[in-house]
């Protein structure tokens, strides 16, 4: 019973962070693919190491808060 409960919590923290991860990567990436321009195509990938690096640190304290 102890597993389960770990591994519930363990994947209500890391599963938002792969879901959300997945939608940023794939929005960003389909932009870059419909307007081809430099700098969208850098401003898109700035944008992109911002949000994941968001998305860890909310992850991280998600789980040092459980």
């Amino acid at each position: 019973m102890i597993m389960y409960t770990y591994l519930t919590a363990f994947l209500s923290v890391f599963l938002p962070f792969f879901e959300n991860g997945v939608w940023v990567l794939a929005f960003f990436y389909l932009l870059t693919r419909i307007f081809r321009n430099e700098k969208l195509i850098k401003i898109a990938r700035a944008i992109t190491i911002v949000m994941l690096i968001l998305l860890l640190i909310d992850l991280i304290v998600r789980l040092f808060t459980m």
